[in-house]
């Protein structure tokens, strides 16, 4: 198997733990530094940056798209947010089924809506998504934001996974 420098500590097997004081095992690649790949998985990002900005309300939206390769699915393992306010609500919406992902124990399934802090992990401490949720190729992501703060609120937002390809029986017999 092909081995994968690991992308949140790399390869230095620990990361400092969310108030930055202490170092900690690395969560994701549990110390070892590095991922090792599957047949037909490689590690994938993707990333948005939404801006809220409500200066003239108390509430505001702002909506964003994630576009899945249309070549390979992916596989959403972790989810990490840095973002200006935590009085943020998130919404993602699945547009192949249309339906908001239910991710969050606590969500409203009938409108997926959550605060970004039971939503998503920092970079130290991603959240996992358990079990992996596996979005199809050429599929997009809508990302809604509620902002509560009554300022400008910015979030960025990472997903982490695998992309997925999947092998033709020939491919699987030759390996």
């Amino acid at each position: 198997m092909r081995k994968y420098l690991c992308p949140m500590c790399n390869g230095q097997t620990v990361v400092k733990n969310p108030a930055g004081s202490l170092w900690q095992q690395c969560p994701m690649c549990e110390g070892n530094g590095h991922i090792e790949g599957q047949a037909g998985r490689r590690p994938a990002w993707y990333t948005i940056q939404l801006v809220a900005n409500s200066a003239a309300a108390a509430t505001t939206n702002a909506t964003g798209s994630i576009q899945i390769l249309a070549s390979e699915d992916f596989e959403w393992q972790f989810v990490m947010a840095a973002y200006t306010d935590a009085r943020l609500l998130i919404t993602v919406i699945d547009n192949s089924s249309g339906k908001p992902l239910v991710i969050a124990p606590n969500q409203n399934s009938n409108q997926g809506i959550v605060p970004i802090a039971l939503f998503a992990g920092n970079a130290q401490l991603p959240f996992p998504i358990r079990p992996s949720y596996r979005i199809p190729k050429n599929n997009t992501l809508t990302i809604i934001i509620t902002d509560q703060s009554g300022a400008a609120n910015t979030l960025n937002l990472a997903l982490y996974g695998n992309s997925v390809t999947e092998q033709s029986p020939a491919q699987t017999k030759a390996a």
